[in-house]
């Protein structure tokens, strides 16, 4: 089992990756939309 710390942190990085996935996938129907 890896450390609490390495678990938390993995848990927030996919947060982040999620968050930057979703603002990618946003803004590519945006660019989509306008072509």
């Amino acid at each position: 089992m890896p450390p609490a710390i390495n678990t938390d942190a993995s848990k927030h990085e996919k947060g982040q990756i999620s968050r930057i996935v979703q603002e990618m996938f946003g803004e590519a129907e945006f660019w989509l939309v306008n072509e």
